[in-house]
């Protein structure tokens, strides 16, 4: 994954960006969900679970360890992903922040226009 420091951001920012540019994709939040839902697995298990191939799993896996949201331990000839607990932690309290501002600010959004369609209610 590239790096995305950008100078004139705290530490703090820079790091939530590289962590949900790490989950910008539903296969990684697929990996993410089975992983907090198993402990550990491994490639071939995940590829399986979520109907990708093992390369692209690998390919996800390898942007998910870069963001610090998994880590691995070698079993013989196997590799066991486990998430990170402390780094999801550092990303749901960092949705918290952002949804108390938002719940602060008493703003009437009936008259502002939003680029994109909303979320459909399911979400």
């Amino acid at each position: 994954m590239a790096s995305i420091q950008r100078i004139g951001f705290t530490r703090d920012q820079n790091d939530l960006s590289k962590i949900f540019k790490a989950l910008a994709h539903p296969a990684r939040i697929a990996i993410i969900d089975l992983l907090l839902e198993t402990n550990r697995i491994n490639c071939k298990q995940l590829a399986s679970e979520i109907g990708y191939g093992s390369p692209t799993v690998t390919h996800h896996l390898k942007i998910l360890m870069e963001s610090g949201l998994i880590g691995y331990e070698k079993i013989a000839n196997l590799s066991f992903y486990a998430v990170n607990p402390i780094l999801i932690d550092k990303a749901q309290n960092a949705l918290k922040v952002v949804s108390n501002k938002a719940d602060d600010q008493q703003t009437d959004f009936r008259n502002i226009i939003f680029c994109q369609q909303p979320l459909p209610d399911s979400f």
